[in-house]
């Protein structure tokens, strides 16, 4: 236990986030996608993709999240569950709020190239 929260990690958390990737698997394979197939599907790295199915809660881009329970079609059971789950979606957010400020910060600092 107490090495599990030196690593930063949450065994609520991972508890909590096990039934978002059982479901984005169950769904998977109901569809006959292989991992690979959502990869390209989603043009994402198939290693996001095994993340969210292994409840590598660290390692979840929460952007790829979205986009695969988009792909699933669990948008609006995902909503539910993050309703039921509010800290650790919000959490998930947060991360992404974060990833998109840090673009967008990118984007003014680094001026855009164009042709001349």
């Amino acid at each position: 236990m107490e090495l599990v929260q030196k690593a930063g990690l949450s065994i609520e958390d991972t508890i909590r986030f096990h039934l978002v990737s059982k479901k984005c698997r169950e769904e998977r394979e109901r569809a006959g996608l292989s991992i690979k197939d959502a990869a390209r599907l989603r043009s994402v790295p198939q290693y996001g993709i095994r993340a969210v199915e292994s409840v590598n809660i660290r390692n979840v881009a929460p952007l790829l999240l979205r986009n695969y329970l988009d792909l699933l079609g669990l948008t609006d059971w995902y909503s539910e569950w993050a309703h039921a789950n509010a800290e650790l979606a919000r959490i998930q957010y947060a991360a992404q709020n974060q990833i998109v400020s840090g673009v967008l910060l990118l984007c003014r600092i680094v001026p855009a190239v164009t042709d001349v």
